[in-house]
């Protein structure tokens, strides 16, 4: 706690040398609710969240206030060293930490949220092409990547072209880790899967989650859940390990990197 009392003391300074002067005074204020939330004892997670978030929109407060004139960079100076310190508080908290490396990951680059179509079809292709994917995939998976890829027809609800992307990787990564935990585990007999044939992903659209068509043509990509429960044990192995496309997809995509250890054991298993 010491930390959080030095950063008290170095922000209750600078608001006393800066107020009264020739300063905006909305960043006075916004300093003063920023000081009367650093916790003067074991914060919970719910008070380090919203001292965090308070602080960034006060270093963005102070950027603007710079920028516009209202503000010296001297004076903001001070100010922004106690936010920083702030920052360095918060930063201690490992729920924080979690929270912003996840949402990190789930940031998409433009050239990502490009390619994440073409990688679906790619994957699609592969399901339709590779003998051991044939074997051991569904008609229904590769079927619903091309839906899912596909740019939204006009009129359609269509959610945001990131948001879209990031749903669509987040497809790619169950429709993988299916594939892998087919192969890793091997405990039902290729022989024996296909005896009893390959499920169709609408017989496991089970709990409100309509078929994977249905569930497209209303906007959502939820159904891809019942996609990936298509993909059966046999051949896996071969697939994943064989498969250059599948590499390529968890290593494009950050939030698909506990795939990457993986991968690379299954590829020595062949």
């Amino acid at each position: 706690m010491a930390a959080y009392s030095a950063a008290r003391i170095v922000l209750r300074r600078a608001i006393e040398a800066l107020a009264g002067g020739n300063v905006d005074p909305r960043v006075i204020e916004f300093a003063r609710g920023v000081l009367a939330l650093i916790p003067e004892g074991p914060p919970d997670q719910v008070a380090v969240f919203v001292l965090a978030l308070e602080v960034e929109a006060f270093q963005s407060v102070l950027a603007q206030s710079v920028a516009e004139g209202s503000l010296s960079a001297e004076q903001a100076a001070r100010l922004d060293t106690a936010a920083r310190h702030l920052e360095r508080c918060i930063n201690q908290h490992p729920t924080w930490r979690d929270f912003c490396r996840n949402a990190a990951a789930r940031q998409l680059t433009a050239e990502q949220i490009d390619d994440a179509p073409k990688l679906a079809l790619a994957l699609a292709e592969l399901f339709e092409t590779d003998d051991a994917a044939k074997e051991i995939i569904d008609a229904s998976v590769p079927n619903a990547l091309r839906t899912l890829a596909e740019p939204p027809k006009s009129g359609a609800p269509s959610l945001s072209k990131d948001v879209a992307a990031f749903d669509l990787v987040e497809s790619l990564g169950n429709i993988i880790a299916k594939i892998a935990e087919a192969a890793l585990s091997g405990l039902i007999p290729a022989a024996r899967m296909a005896a009893k044939g390959v499920v169709a992903a609408g017989k496991l659209a089970g709990k409100g989650v309509q078929a994977v068509g249905g569930a497209v043509g209303k906007g959502t990509l939820k159904g891809i859940e019942a996609v990936a429960a298509a993909v059966v044990v046999g051949g896996a192995i071969t697939l994943t390990a064989q498969s250059g496309i599948i590499p390529t997809i968890v290593a494009k995509y950050p939030i698909l990197s506990e795939f990457q250890p993986i991968i690379e054991h299954i590829a020595h298993m062949k």
